[in-house]
């Protein structure tokens, strides 16, 4: 593994793909959820733990969720890496709540389509990838 070179092939990925800037959680991990439901009896899911938030790439936050599916945990069970459809079951719940505070004509942009999101998705979750192999690395 040649981290440099795998870290410069994903910046061009990134650079390439033109993702945009936005408030981004950083931390976006399942142990920074909160599930509840509503009076209504709907599940609803609140993100806890804001302390690293600033600007990042959109696909950043996507990325480290989608990466977080190999972790073996008792609470979320130990599924493999989701295909496209169950990527996308999240994308566009990801996508219509951003798309609330936008113009009607955002989710009509290219750059705001499904298949846009699941390319930025997965092309973070690559990054996260290196930078958790960087990080176990650098501490054994």
């Amino acid at each position: 593994m040649d981290m440099e070179k795998d870290g410069e092939f994903l910046k061009e990925l990134v650079d390439k793909i033109g993702t945009q800037l936005i408030v981004s959680h950083n931390d976006f991990n399942r142990e920074n959820r909160l599930v509840k439901f509503d009076e209504n009896g709907q599940k609803r899911i609140y993100y806890i733990d804001l302390d690293f938030c600033n600007f990042n790439y959109r696909g950043y936050d996507l990325g480290r969720y989608f990466s977080n599916y190999r972790h073996h945990d008792n609470m979320f069970g130990n599924e493999g890496f989701p295909c496209d459809q169950e990527m996308d079951l999240f994308l566009n719940e990801y996508r219509n709540e951003l798309a609330k505070g936008q113009s009607s004509e955002w989710l009509n942009d290219p750059k705001n389509s499904l298949e846009h999101f699941r390319d930025e998705a997965k092309i973070f979750t690559l990054k996260a990838y290196l930078i958790d192999a960087g990080f176990g690395v650098m501490i054994f």
